[in-house]
């Protein structure tokens, strides 16, 4: 399947019942998501994801974990409520191998 690129800002809780709204409580994490590509060619439903980085000024570690039956950002240890928004979904571009080098028969091992 092919792999897309996905960066989300999250705001999180800090325990509690909500996602609060301050500078303590925000993620951002970028994304890798196995998609299927919809009619056109762009990325289409979700098939499965893995967490590639994340940056945030206040949090120790973040984790992309099941928790209760399903997949939940684990923040500084414990699972959160979160409330995410996409800012970009685009094909991944995968690296490609580097040309065969044509190296001088000297160079070459007997």
């Amino acid at each position: 399947m092919p792999i897309a690129d996905a960066r989300y800002d999250v705001l999180f809780s800090d325990g509690g019942m909500a996602a609060g709204h301050s500078a303590r409580n925000r993620l951002l994490v970028d994304m890798l998501e196995e998609r299927m590509p919809d009619d056109w060619g762009d990325p289409g439903p979700l098939v499965s994801a893995r967490l590639k980085a994340w940056r945030a000024p206040y949090v120790r570690s973040v984790e992309y974990a099941p928790a209760r039956g399903r997949m939940r950002l684990w923040v500084n240890g414990s699972p959160r409520i979160t409330r995410a928004s996409r800012q970009y979904l685009r094909w991944s571009i995968q690296e490609e191998d580097p040309p065969a080098h044509d190296d001088p028969a000297w160079v070459l091992p007997p």
